[in-house]
């Protein structure tokens, strides 16, 4: 059951649009089996959100991605961690170490949202980084459309939404909204976000890694170990890929293996046990894009009556 469970995560994972009848086709269910696999999946508290993001650069925003080491009841302070400028996502790992990803208009902004996130967690991060995979590969390209916003607005926070019912809630065709969604999809103008607790799965635990490598020889052996590829980078050679163990001592193991394997140059193993999703202020960032096409268009059709 767990090993199913597993193959329709990675699937969902790398496209969460995807129908409930195209996921089983490739994990051998039907799409009845796959929808109602998922459902539990929810009910158990397995996923607790998915989410539908825009390159950060569409808000004129640039991401930073901070790790807090051993945070105390981290759980209790997820509510205040949201209400923090810039703030769009946190989860936290099985060592209660915590990730929050912030995206920020400037230095100071990003300076002042990383101050009053250490004086909640009582800790400052152990480190920070650039989270590269949510930069599209051409950044000149990566702007969302009028038309492209006016769907994300209804499938940000609800991926799963049917076709049939974004074309009723945008009055567009459903040629042109499946049309746009796959266009955003492939071309990484979107990516998904998933809230979840990897440790509520029947039969074991699965787990995310993130790795670096110098050559494509290394994913090969990565794969070979039965890891599921997510997303793939070309510079520098990176992938992210899900995995699944029956115990957290196996996570341990895997830890070392990966280690020691050539050609590896750093990694992140992760077990996330929930966290949150800034819905608020994403949904105020998306209503504030969209407003200003709708403005741009009422100025287009002002200047035309004038004349």
């Amino acid at each position: 059951m767990a090993n199913q469970d597993f193959k329709i995560v990675s699937e969902l994972i790398r496209n969460p649009l995807e129908s409930y009848e195209m996921i089983g086709s490739k994990v051998g269910l039907s799409g009845v089996s796959v929808r109602s696999r998922i459902l539990k999946m929810h009910r158990s508290g397995f996923i607790q959100g998915i989410y539908l993001m825009p390159s950060p650069l569409n808000f004129e925003r640039h991401p930073r991605t901070y790790v807090f080491k051993n945070i105390e009841s981290p759980f209790t302070k997820l509510l205040e961690i949201s209400a923090v400028n810039g703030v769009v996502f946190a989860w936290l790992d099985y060592d209660n170490d915590m990730i929050i990803t912030v995206f920020s208009r400037s230095e100071l902004e990003n300076a002042r949202s990383l101050a009053k996130l250490s004086k909640i967690l009582g800790a400052k991060p152990i480190t920070d980084y650039i989270p590269i995979s949510l930069l599209p590969p051409n950044l000149s390209s990566s702007k969302l459309s009028r038309i492209d916003w006016k769907i994300l607005k209804h499938v940000a926070f609800n991926p799963r939404l049917s076709i049939v019912e974004i074309s009723r809630l945008t009055h567009l065709s459903r040629k042109t909204v499946q049309g746009h969604l796959n266009q955003m999809l492939s071309e990484r103008k979107l990516y998904a976000v998933y809230i979840s607790d990897f440790t509520k799965i029947n039969g074991g635990i699965f787990y995310g890694l993130l790795v670096f490598f110098t050559f494509p020889e290394v994913l090969d052996r990565l794969l070979k170990l039965g890891l599921e590829p997510i997303w793939y980078m070309s510079e520098p050679l990176g992938a992210v890929l899900l995995g699944f163990a029956e115990s957290l001592e196996d996570v341990e193991l895997l830890k070392k293996k990966t280690g020691e394997m050539e050609g590896i140059t750093s990694f992140y193993i992760n077990v996330p046990r929930g966290g949150m999703f800034a819905e608020d202020q994403v949904s105020f960032w998306i209503g504030k894009e969209i407003d200003k096409w709708d403005s741009s268009s009422f100025h287009e059709k002002s200047k035309v009556l004038r004349i």
